[in-house]
């Protein structure tokens, strides 16, 4: 699922800071990267290990608002809400 929202969405202009895709009962979010020249890729809800799969590996931060919709939206895994609440930023 990473590898094909990674293809579809590599040459888009798209700068939304955040986007989420559902497919199949996985769901994952794409997060600007830092440098807001690639978008980082998560799944939110991995049913196998390893449970944090990010594609590709850059530096994001994400917002308290956009974590809230995130967990509005999608199941999202122990592992992987502790890595993005490790990637928060200052902003609300």
């Amino acid at each position: 699922m990473l590898q094909d929202l990674e293809f579809r969405y590599r040459e888009a202009q798209d700068l939304r800071p955040l986007i989420i895709e559902k497919q199949s009962g996985l769901c994952a979010a794409g997060i600007l990267s830092k440098g807001q020249d690639a978008r980082v890729w998560i799944l939110l809800n991995a049913r196998f290990e390893p449970r944090i799969k990010v594609m590709p590996a850059a530096s994001y931060e994400i917002s308290t608002k956009d974590l809230a919709e995130i967990s509005s939206k999608c199941e999202i895994g122990e592992y992987v809400r502790a890595d993005l609440e490790a990637h928060l930023s200052d902003e609300p």
